[in-house]
């Protein structure tokens, strides 16, 4: 098993019209270790990017609210599973920067909300599109 850390990003993405969330699913598929996640979710709207609030649920728990301006940091334990939502009320481009600290057995999924990335609206219903997978994601290197 390597680990090594790795980061990708999404690139900066142009969010359907009408979608108001973008949600993060993590998977530590790992049968054995820990794993750490490091995820940034950037408003782009002003071309210097600014961290949104997120709200982060780990295996179904209650969300909790991270402070705006701050990359979260959370640690799955083998199998468990997390989900990390921005609101995106406002915002035109935005991306999302994942770092994790071994590349071997990950998934995640981002998305202008879930299903892996459609976008759900103004009346909660979801929308197709903006789906991005882990290997379709840009590996970027961070000091």
């Amino acid at each position: 098993m390597s680990t090594s850390p790795i980061t990708k990003t999404t690139g900066v993405v142009y969010k359907n019209g009408s979608g108001n969330q973008v949600i993060v699913t993590i998977v530590n598929d790992d049968l054995t270790d820990p794993r750490t996640y490091r995820i940034e979710i950037r408003n782009w709207n002003n071309c210097t990017p600014q961290e949104l609030i997120k709200g982060v649920s780990i295996c179904g728990g209650s969300f909790t609210v991270q402070s705006v301006g701050t990359a979260t940091t959370i640690t799955l334990n083998p199998g468990e599973r997390a989900i990390i939502a921005a609101d995106l009320v406002g915002v035109v481009f935005y991306d999302v920067v994942v770092s994790v600290s071994n590349q071997e057995d990950v998934t995640v999924f981002a998305g202008t909300v879930f299903e892996t990335f459609p976008a759900v609206n103004n009346a909660m219903s979801f929308q197709q599109g903006n789906t991005l997978f882990w290997e379709d994601w840009q590996v970027i290197e961070r000091d």
